[in-house]
């Protein structure tokens, strides 16, 4: 279960952004489309969330900063050498933040203990790596290392929560690698359970992709019962539409899948070669209390304003990307602003109230 993630100088993002899948307390639509957060009595979390914003305003920049995060933790440990580089672009309009780390963290919860995992490096350097867990509700801070530059080394921290061999793994780990990866490398009995939600449960299909369809197709192979999911998936809501099926072969595996084992799916540019109608069946599957007993989620960037509906999402499930006058990316939702319960979200972001606007002024002479 995603509960937030944030990017800090990376791309489009010069200032620490966040995204949040805490539903929100006020009422802001007909249904909750949101799930109890576990050991957090008060709090809730979305099922899914939608990401708009005109084109280069950053929406795949924060899909492609969560991608970013997966392959440096997945791949650190056994697919980089001491020397290597990480493709690790920092916002390049500023020239401070040029010298400076990009900073990724995700608050994710993993067999009902909330974790708060996230470090800064650079293309040769990992300057920062923090790990804090909650496995009563309060924080626990397992490990932390900082770099010292003017030593070249590191200062290291272990807390008691944190179980098992850490001095002998901690001499295996690079400057260019993370802890996290190397406990997991050496079966960590906690650290690798967390590897595992980075790996197994948090799924991303970028814009530009290829050979998606392979995932699919088998499943098809290895799973008797797949073909009536797929099936039942593309008939849907008997809406009847054949244009866009081969886009839904491609992702249709990675959505079963999702629901099934409460998988956090997040997808750029879901309206691609996809019908809205479609489109919006498929939100409504993760939204639905039915068809997502397991508590997955969803997270697409969409220019699809078909699902600016209040039958489809709430009001804290809309989220916008926009570029200030410095270039940069700010990420926001749509609860920052006052809006009437008969208010036509579809229509007000069309006018420009919510910013993010998604046309280029100009076009209409």
């Amino acid at each position: 279960m995603l509960v937030e993630f944030s990017v800090e100088n990376y791309r489009s993002f010069k200032e620490r952004q966040t995204l949040s899948m805490v539903a929100s307390n006020k009422k802001t639509g007909r249904n909750s489309n949101s799930f109890p957060m576990p050991n957090v009595k008060s709090l809730r979390l979305l099922t899914s969330a939608v990401v708009y914003g005109p084109n280069a305003s950053g929406k795949s920049n924060l899909v492609r900063a969560m991608q970013t995060m997966r392959q440096i933790v997945l791949e650190s440990a056994t697919g980089m050498q001491l020397g290597s580089r990480w493709n690790i672009e920092p916002f390049r309009l500023n020239v401070d933040c040029q010298q400076k780390p990009s900073c990724f963290e995700i608050i994710f919860i993993q067999d009902n203990i909330r974790y708060q995992y996230g470090f800064s490096l650079d293309q040769e350097l990992v300057y920062e790596e923090w790990l804090i867990a909650y496995p009563k509700g309060r924080a626990q801070t397992w490990f932390e290392r900082n770099y010292r530059s003017e030593e070249q080394e590191y200062d290291w921290y272990f807390g008691r929560g944190l179980k098992g061999e850490k001095e002998r793994i901690k001499g295996f780990v690079r400057s260019n690698s993370l802890f996290l990866s190397h406990a997991a490398q050496n079966n960590h009995p906690q650290l690798g359970k967390i590897f595992i939600w980075f790996s197994s449960k948090l799924k991303l299909i970028p814009s530009k992709f290829q050979g998606y369809s392979n995932f699919t197709a088998l499943k098809f192979d290895r799973y008797t019962n797949y073909s009536d999911n797929f099936l039942k998936l593309i008939k849907g809501n008997d809406f009847g539409i054949s244009n866009g099926i081969q886009r839904l072969f491609e992702i249709g595996g990675y959505w079963i899948n999702a629901l099934d084992n409460g998988e956090i799916l997040i997808i750029d540019e879901l309206d691609r070669s996809l019908h809205s109608e479609i489109s919006t069946y498929l939100i409504k599957e993760f939204n639905n209390q039915t068809a997502n007993q397991n508590n997955a989620q969803l997270i697409v960037t969409t220019h699809d304003t078909t699902f600016l509906d209040r039958d489809i999402v709430n009001q804290d499930q809309i989220w916008f990307t926009e570029k200030d006058s410095n270039n940069s990316t700010h990420l926001y939702s749509l609860l920052d602003f006052k809006i009437r319960e008969d208010e036509s979200l579809q229509k007000g972001y069309l006018k420009g109230r919510y910013g993010a606007v998604p046309f280029v002024s100009g076009l209409d002479s």
